[in-house]
């Protein structure tokens, strides 16, 4: 026996549940007429009403999926009658199938072409659809039936309206992709920098505000050597953050300039840390590795970027990887030239008080001055010789070939695929020995490159000043 329905092969009962389409059959349903069969008997227009009642009485009890399977079988019948394929239609927008449900309303429009109600439903559908020369049509259709239709009006006008603001708005998304090709990458940071909301400048400027807070506690405290330690931990913290966001702020900008822009739609390409920043790797884990092994590990929120709108691979995906640790490089020598700079002014007006470069970061520096001068150079100089120092570890921490750190993403860019794939599918055991490395010391090893920068820092600092 043929299910009447969809048409399944049921076996020899003539009663029980169809293992196509899941209704059950019962001796009063008549065979479905199918091409090629033998069966030639009739489907009647009552079983679609069966149907129907089958599906509301299951849509009320919560069973969707049963309910949407008796909608479905009702509307593929050869025929229903336009109220029931328009109840059927209602049922299935309802249960957020809209092109079912504009198949519904098409089968009722076949049966009564010229039905104000069914013409406006399925204008409707085809709108939502955004097939609106369709709409438009049936629309039209209605009018000339019934000319002072309001909501035929009001639904022609809203198409249209919709189609004028999409035509505006592939219009300029096209102009602004092509002066994006033709513009240089100093005009698009500029118009980056004037398309920044009021909180990418309210969260910037909390890097100008936090020296500032930090020098008044100074000048509150005085020489207190207990809250000046935590003072010196606070600036520690202060620049490790700004390293970070300017670390993750070289991918996210060296991605955009090369045609992928993920991290602009993300809102990344800023400098207010709230957008940077992870709950559980910038806060929870630092403090509970902290607690647990006495040293701090933490990460912040990698700034995302697709390789598939970069468009030379592999240069693209070493490019945009190896932009962090060189935005990373690049802070951290500007931050020692500043250090120097502010360190020759300091010492030509206390030279009993000379200031030389320290890569012990534990120490504070002793500066001279009066009660506000001397918070003033304590802060100034500290923030510059800690953000030496933090950005060139930064920069050669993430230059480990392991992922998901940076060096990981070099290293992807240049091997097999296979590898990469297990390389990245593995990733959690090259957190394992991270951790293991900073926890036996083993790090100290691989940071010899930046010992030998801090060397060179040392030496130059003892020339200069």
């Amino acid at each position: 026996m043929k299910c009447p329905y969809c048409g399944s092969d049921t076996g020899s009962g003539d009663e029980g549940e169809c293992p196509g389409c899941g209704n059950v059959l019962r001796k009063s349903d008549p065979p479905q007429e199918l091409s090629g069969s033998a069966d030639k008997t009739v489907v009647t227009s009552d079983t679609g009403i069966r149907l129907r009642n089958e599906a509301k009485a299951l849509l009320a009890n919560g069973e969707k999926e049963k309910a949407i399977i008796k909608s479905r079988a009702a509307l593929y019948l050869p025929f229903c009658s336009a109220t029931v394929l328009c109840e059927i239609g209602a049922m299935l927008s309802k249960m957020n199938l809209p092109y079912d449900a504009l198949n519904a309303y098409r089968k009722a429009l076949a049966i009564e072409p010229d039905n104000p109600g069914i013409l406006f439903k399925t204008a409707t559908l085809l709108g939502q659809r955004k097939s609106y020369a369709d709409a438009t049509k049936l629309l039209e259709r209605l009018l000339k039936i019934d000319p002072k239709n309001p909501q035929a009006r009001l639904m022609l006008k809203i198409i249209e309206d919709r189609m004028k603001s999409e035509s505006d708005e592939t219009y300029e998304a096209q102009l602004k992709q092509r002066e994006e090709k033709t513009a240089s990458g100093i005009e698009r940071i500029y118009q980056l920098v004037k398309e920044a909301d009021s909180s990418t400048w309210w969260g910037g400027s909390l890097w100008v505000i936090f020296p500032f807070l930090f020098f008044i506690v100074k000048v509150w405290v005085g020489d207190d050597e207990t809250v000046t330690k935590y003072l010196l931990t606070a600036l520690f913290l202060y620049t490790i953050l700004l390293g970070v966001v300017l670390h993750e702020l070289g991918h996210g900008m060296t991605a955009w300039l090369l045609g992928d822009s993920t991290a602009y739609r993300a809102g990344r390409l800023t400098l207010n840390p709230v957008r940077h920043v992870s709950m559980i790797g910038t806060f929870i884990t630092p403090v509970v590795v902290y607690s647990l092994v006495g040293f701090m590990f933490g990460w912040a929120r990698p700034v995302p970027f697709n390789p598939i709108n970069l468009p030379k691979h592999p240069r693209d995906q070493v490019l945009v990887a190896g932009a962090g640790p060189a935005m990373s490089l690049t802070v951290s020598y500007i931050m020692f030239t500043l250090f120097l700079i502010a360190a020759s002014w300091h010492n030509s007006v206390y030279p009993e008080h000379a200031v030389r470069f320290s890569i012990d970061l534990a120490g504070p520096i002793s500066v001279g001055g009066g009660a506000f001068s001397g918070p003033f150079w304590y802060v100034l100089l500290e923030i510059f010789a800690l953000g030496a120092v933090v950005n060139l570890v930064l920069a050669v921490f993430n230059l480990i070939p392991l992922p998901p750190l940076d060096g990981g993403w070099l290293l992807r860019a240049i091997v097999r695929p296979t590898f990469a794939v297990k390389l990245w599918r593995y990733q959690w055991v090259s957190i394992v020995v991270i951790i293991f490395t900073l926890y036996t010391g083993v790090i100290a090893y691989i940071f010899y490159p930046a010992y030998v920068a801090m060397a060179g820092y040392f030496f130059l600092s003892e020339l200069i000043l």
